[in-house]
Order: structure tokens, then C-alpha cells, then sequence
């Protein structure tokens, strides 16, 4: 197949070509300067393929509703605790003895009785118990 450039036209734009960049596959035609070159990796990561990436956009929610906080001031503080030490501790020292969320700590337990029993605590003393409850002496 002819070239439709004479040879020394189709030289000078290899040549112009290869400066700009645009290097297509000359590996074993034309001098040294012109055959590619391998790239030598010297990161230990390769570039990937950047892949298009787009945005959910879905026709309807995956839940019905939306999910309700059940960490709120109200489940903080579950029942009073009426045991014989509890009652003890009351009449004693006027510290409330409660059961409460075991996910809660003791800020969010001081927040609660702040707000729904106005209680002042100063400190929280707080109990995991055995079988997997909280106690808090307020």
C-alpha cells in the first residue's frame, strides 16, 4: 500500500508527531529516538481506568418510613429500683436508684433525670449487672 505522503513529508511528521506526544506504535520502524519507549513503573500502584461513577437515583425509598431514634430522654430512664438497698440509699443519701438503657452513658442518663425528674446529680454511680441490665445511683 502506498503512503500518500512522499517519504521525507511523512518523516517530518513522525518526528512533529512524537514531540507533541502522539506516539501510535513505532516500535521497530524509524531510528531510536522514534521506537517506544516501555514505561519503567516505579510507583508501587498503577494508575487504573478512571470509571464512571453515577449517583443513585432511586424511584422509591428502600424503607417505608424513616427510622426513629430510640435513644431518646424518655428511654433513658427506665423503672426506679425498689430493692431493700435501693430503698436504703433513698432515705439515706437521697440518691434515686434506676434501671436504665444499657446503651446509654452517664451524661445522657444525667440529661434525662435532669429533664424529666429534675434531678440534680453531681455524679453518676453506674452498674452493669450480671444479667445484662443497667443501674444507675443518681
Amino acid at each position: 500500500m502506498a503512503s500518500p505522503l512522499p517519504p521525507l513529508r511523512k518523516a517530518a511528521w513522525v518526528v512533529e508527531a512524537a514531540l507533541r506526544g502522539h506516539q501510535k506504535d513505532w516500535t521497530q520502524q524509524g531510528p531510536l529516538e522514534l521506537q517506544k519507549q516501555e514505561k519503567i513503573h516505579t510507583a508501587p500502584n498503577f494508575g487504573q481506568p478512571q470509571m464512571l461513577r453515577l449517583h443513585r437515583r432511586p424511584k422509591h425509598p428502600r424503607r417505608g418510613t424513616p427510622r426513629r431514634n430510640e435513644l431518646d430522654l424518655c428511654t433513658f430512664i427506665r423503672v426506679p429500683l425498689t430493692t431493700k438497698g435501693a430503698m436504703e440509699k433513698i432515705e439515706d443519701n437521697d440518691t434515686p436508684v434506676c434501671i436504665v438503657e444499657v446503651k446509654a452513658n452517664k451524661q445522657q442518663i444525667k440529661r434525662a433525670g435532669k429533664k424529666l425528674h429534675d434531678i440534680d446529680a453531681a455524679k453518676g454511680n453506674a452498674l452493669t449487672r450480671p444479667r445484662g441490665g443497667k443501674e444507675v445511683c443518681v
